[in-house]
């Protein structure tokens, strides 16, 4: 943490580096300052360092403002200052992309065997805490949409409610015009809110319908991507898992079906293959 009486500290440094004209010790104590905050705390308490250093400025100039005026000080502060907010941003970008790398290291498994989409939304569910997300939304097309058409099913439904930290399965389930987003009822016309939103699809091939997501703080945007990345992924194998046990269950049927048209009919019916073999009989 930072020293107690480091407002004091600054004062009388810098006042002695525009009488003197020597800025080693000024330099050295708002360097140690500034690797102080970068170490311990976020981005916007390392740039909260240059009102610092107007306010510094502004109280000096009435007591010493010719020294003030002819000093480098300012700009050698200035500089340094700069140098921090760089250092800054690129350990948050590596913060970022190293979280979101051990986010999708941990939820690929869960997501991936999710293979019906009541597990699926139940894993994002429990996910979204982990992005302190208090509003999302998974709004499904009421039928899958080909890469091919350009206009959105005109209906959809919401797969996933999420408000205000918790799951709100009442909502769930209701099918509404795709153009307003949400079922009415979810907001109402008094409410300010703002959503971002993000369409779902899988490699432009098939497009399942849009992912509604609350404010989000900075560090969290990687890992808001990379949590829709694995959902459409998610989504896919979710479709085609549906999609052959729904083949699967109309094979059945089909067989079912010829199966008793064999067993109960009075008349006498064969099936054979290309060299004359019998394959079924009645």
């Amino acid at each position: 943490f930072l020293p107690p009486n480091w407002p004091a500290q600054l004062l009388g440094s810098c006042i002695s580096a525009l009488r003197s004209g020597q800025n080693e010790n000024f330099l050295g104590l708002w360097d140690k300052l500034l690797q102080q905050t970068m170490t311990q705390y976020d981005i916007q308490e390392v740039t909260a360092w240059n009102q610092v250093l107007l306010l510094l400025r502004s109280y000096l100039q009435l007591s010493l403002a010719e020294e003030v005026e002819r000093s480098p000080l300012w700009h050698q502060a200035h500089i340094m200052l700069t140098e921090a907010i760089h250092w800054a941003h690129g350990r948050r970008r590596v913060q970022s992309e190293r979280e979101s790398f051990d986010f999708i290291t941990n939820i690929s498994e869960p997501l991936m065997t999710a293979f019906d989409l009541q597990t699926l939304t139940e894993v994002i569910a429990a996910t979204l805490p982990q992005f302190h997300i208090q509003d999302c939304y998974l709004a499904l097309y009421e039928h899958p949409l080909p890469g091919k058409q350009t206009r959105p099913p005109s209906r959809s439904y919401l797969a996933l409610a999420y408000r205000d930290g918790k799951r709100r399965p009442e909502w769930e389930g209701q099918l509404f015009p795709t153009r307003l987003l949400l079922p009415a009822g979810v907001y109402t016309p008094q409410e300010r809110f703002a959503l971002l939103l993000e369409p779902l699809h899988f490699r432009g091939e098939r497009y399942f319908g849009y992912i509604l997501f609350g404010p989000i703080h900075a560090a969290g945007r990687l890992l808001r991507e990379a949590l829709t990345r694995q959902i459409c992924t998610a989504l896919q194998g979710a479709f085609l898992s549906q999609e052959r046990q729904q083949t699967e269950a109309q094979l059945r049927f089909e067989h079912n079906l010829l199966r008793s048209i064999l067993d109960y009919s009075p008349d006498l019916i064969w099936f054979t293959d290309r060299e004359g073999r019998y394959v079924e009989t009645s």
